[in-house]
C-alpha cells in the first residue's frame, strides 16, 4: 500500500508563512488543520516567523484546540535547512509543505523535503498559484520533486501545468480549496437587499467578489476579461492591497 499523507496519526504542516499574517495560504492551513484534528490526527504547524505585512484584522484571531504551532525566528532559507533535523527528533509523521518558495529559497525547500522523504517521512508539497510551477521549476528542481511523496495542486489548470514540467512528476494530486457550507450559506433576501443598498450595487446583477493583493501572479486581468465576455452585466467588487 502506498504511504500517503493520511497513513500516519501525526501530521506536520509547514506553511511558508502563517499567523499573525493573513492570506489565502494561512486560511487554507487553518482549515486543513481543523479538518485533520476532527479526523483524530495529531497536527503540528512548523513555520518561519512571518514577515511584518498583512496583519490580522482587529478582533480575535482564530484559535483551534489541539493545534500545536511552533514559530522559528530565522530567515526562511535557514528554516528549511534546519527542518529535517527538527522533524527527525519527533515521532513518525507525514509532512505537507504549503506554498512554493521564491527562487532564492526554493532549492532549500526542495532539498529539505527530499531529505525527509529519504528518512521515511512522507513529504508532500502543495502549490496553489497558477504558473508558479512553470516559472520556477527547471529540470534540476523537477528531478528533486520526483523524489518526494507527491505534489498537491489546486485545480485542473495546475494539474495540466504540472504535466508540462521538464521531468515527469509521478504523483500529482488535485486538492481544491474547501468551502465550509455551515459557515458560508446564502443570506436571506432581506440581508442581500441591505448589503446591495449599502454598497450601491444593482439589485439583480450577479456580483463577483475578489480579495487579494495586486500582483501579476494573481492573474486578475483574466477575471476582468471574463466579466467583459459575459452575456449579462456583472459587478466586480474587489478588495486589493498593494505590497
Amino acid at each position: 500500500m502506498e504511504q500517503g499523507i493520511s497513513s500516519t496519526d501525526n501530521i506536520i504542516l509547514v506553511p511558508k508563512y502563517f499567523l499573525p499574517t493573513i492570506g489565502g495560504l494561512q486560511n487554507f492551513t487553518l482549515r486543513l488543520a481543523k479538518s485533520l484534528i476532527a479526523a483524530k490526527k495529531l497536527v503540528f504547524v512548523l513555520t518561519p516567523e512571518p514577515e511584518p505585512f498583512r496583519p490580522w484584522p482587529i478582533g480575535n484571531k482564530p484559535v483551534i484546540e489541539n493545534l500545536f504551532v511552533q514559530t522559528f525566528s530565522e530567515p526562511r532559507d535557514q528554516f528549511w535547512q534546519k527542518l529535517p533535523a527538527r522533524v527527525l527528533r519527533g515521532k513518525s509523521s507525514s509532512i505537507l509543505a504549503i506554498g512554493l518558495e521564491d527562487h532564492s529559497i526554493l532549492d532549500s525547500q526542495l532539498k529539505s523535503l527530499v531529505s525527509l522523504q529519504k528518512e521515511g517521512f512522507p513529504a508532500f508539497l502543495r502549490v496553489a498559484t497558477t504558473f508558479d510551477l512553470k516559472s520556477r521549476i527547471n529540470l534540476i528542481r523537477a528531478i528533486q520533486l520526483r523524489k518526494i511523496g507527491g505534489l498537491v495542486v489546486l485545480n485542473e489548470a495546475m494539474l495540466a501545468e504540472a504535466m508540462t514540467l521538464p521531468a515527469k512528476i509521478p504523483h500529482v494530486h488535485k486538492l481544491p480549496n474547501p468551502v465550509d457550507s455551515h459557515e458560508f450559506q446564502p443570506s436571506p433576501s432581506s440581508v442581500r437587499f441591505e448589503v446591495r443598498t449599502k454598497f450601491g450595487l444593482p439589485m439583480t446583477t450577479p456580483v463577483i467578489l475578489s480579495a487579494g493583493r495586486l500582483d501579476p501572479r494573481k492573474r486578475l486581468e483574466l477575471l476582468i476579461e471574463a466579466t467583459s465576455l459575459a452575456s449579462s452585466a456583472i459587478s466586480l467588487v474587489s478588495d486589493f492591497w498593494l505590497m
